[in-house]
Order: C-alpha cells, then sequence, then structure tokens
C-alpha cells in the first residue's frame, strides 16, 4: 500500500510538472478542401436540322366581296365599332380564304392604294378563322319601311367580331401620313377580312401570301456544355496547441 501510494503522488507530480511546464502556441497546418468549379465538355446530339428552305408567294383574290353604309367610328370603344353614321359614308368588304398547314412559316402583305390613303378613315384586318366569312347585309322586309334598324342584329354581331382585340390582325388609320401597309402572321389562319373605310372600289392594292418551305434533316452535331466538377485544394490554417515549454522557446 505504501508502494502504491507513493507511485500515485509521483505519478501526479510528474503530471503537474508536464502541464505547468506547457505553453499554448498558434502552429501552421495543411488543410483539406473541395471547390466547384465548371469546365467545357463536348457531347453529341441528333436533332432536327434545316438543309433547305424553299420560299414563294401568291397572290390572293376575295371569295367575297360586299359594300355597304357603315363607317368605323372614331373616339369611342377601342378599337372602334361599325356603324350607320349620318352622313352617307361606305365601308368594303374583302373577305379571304388561304391554306397555310402545308408551309413552315406563312404572312400576309397587304398594300393599300394611294386613293385610299388620302380619306380620313381606317383599314381593320380581322381573323375569321372558326367564324368563317361574314355575309352581306341582309336585304330589308318587303312593303316595310326601310330603316337602318331592320339590321340592328346583322351590326351587333359584326361588331362582336371587328371589334375584339384577339381576332385583328393589324390595322391603320388612313389620312395624312398614313402607312400603305398591312403585314400580319398567317400560322393557323384559314380566313381573315379587310374592312375599309373607302369609296375607291380599287381600295386594296395587292393581297400576296409569303410562305417558306424547310427542308428537314436529322443530322448528329456535336455542342459543348459547363459541367460541374469537384476540386481537391490545400491551404495552410492556423490551429492553437499545447506544446512544452521548451519547444515553444527552442521554436520546436
Amino acid at each position: 500500500m505504501k508502494r502504491l501510494s507513493l507511485f500515485l503522488e509521483m505519478f501526479m507530480i510528474i503530471s503537474l510538472v508536464f502541464t505547468v511546464s506547457c505553453v499554448t502556441k498558434e502552429l501552421p497546418v495543411i488543410e483539406t478542401y473541395y471547390e466547384t468549379e465548371y469546365k467545357t465538355e463536348t457531347y453529341t446530339e441528333t436533332e432536327n436540322v434545316v438543309v433547305k428552305t424553299l420560299e414563294g408567294k401568291e397572290y390572293l383574290n376575295p371569295v367575297d366581296k360586299w359594300q355597304t353604309n357603315l363607317y368605323f367610328l372614331p373616339g369611342v370603344a377601342s378599337p372602334g365599332q361599325l356603324a350607320f353614321p349620318s352622313v352617307y359614308e361606305l365601308t368594303y368588304y374583302y373577305g379571304y380564304e388561304i391554306i397555310t398547314a402545308e408551309h413552315s412559316r406563312s404572312q400576309v402583305e397587304i398594300r393599300v392604294s394611294q386613293t385610299a390613303l388620302q380619306q380620313e378613315g381606317e383599314i381593320r384586318v380581322i381573323d375569321l378563322t372558326g367564324v368563317g366569312q361574314i355575309p352581306r347585309k341582309p336585304e330589308p322586309p318587303m312593303r316595310k319601311f326601310i330603316t337602318e334598324t331592320w339590321g340592328k342584329k346583322w351590326l351587333d354581331d359584326l361588331n362582336v367580331v371587328v371589334t375584339n382585340p384577339e381576332l385583328i390582325l393589324g390595322a391603320i388609320r388612313t389620312g395624312i401620313d398614313a402607312e400603305n401597309q398591312i403585314t400580319f402572321d398567317a400560322t393557323g389562319v384559314t380566313d381573315f377580312a379587310i374592312f375599309a373605310n373607302t369609296w375607291n372600289l380599287y381600295a386594296i392594292k395587292s393581297v400576296e401570301l409569303i410562305w417558306s418551305d424547310d427542308t428537314i434533316e436529322q443530322r448528329t452535331v456535336v455542342k459543348e456544355r459547363q459541367v460541374p466538377v469537384q476540386v481537391e485544394k490545400q491551404r495552410t490554417i492556423m490551429t492553437t496547441k499545447r506544446v512544452p515549454i521548451w519547444g515553444a522557446v527552442f521554436g520546436k
């Protein structure tokens, strides 16, 4: 027992001496870490490639045409409604049917005559796809006093179409400095009509369908993309350690 007690005392003394003889010191340590970087890699992909484009145009003739004493009223709802004016003014209707499904791209180009541009009014193009051509104003019943009231339902139905912003393919105000052309994307359009405030029978100079047909082939193409990669790196950091006092003194 005395030997054991003596041994424990000696151990505690040595430990105390060792602890007292240690100091705290900052030491450099190499640390490994990872960063995300991006590198360019190539890959192949099969896709549709346009190898040739055929372009053409064709003049369109109206499938229906009529004239009546209607006029786009300025200053009312935008876009303005067609109405029976107080003076005798005219609007021409030109209805067209086209086939665009067979073309890759298509557009319609409408040119207006200079004479029609000099008259103040409006020329408006309406998409009638799914609606069909607008019939001409019905004739008044026989042996009845002729007023414009008999055509009110026809006019109301017409205004539902011509004032719908989603159906307007293009419009120009005629008069001073008016543009002489309306162009619209004809993709998906099968029927449309031109409403022209004018006295001129030949207000519309020309209507052309301009189309493009693409020849497409599947080809393997080489592309590039950026991909993330984890890159191992190292850096020196300072860490705190306890070292013997004589190590600190002698730089160890």
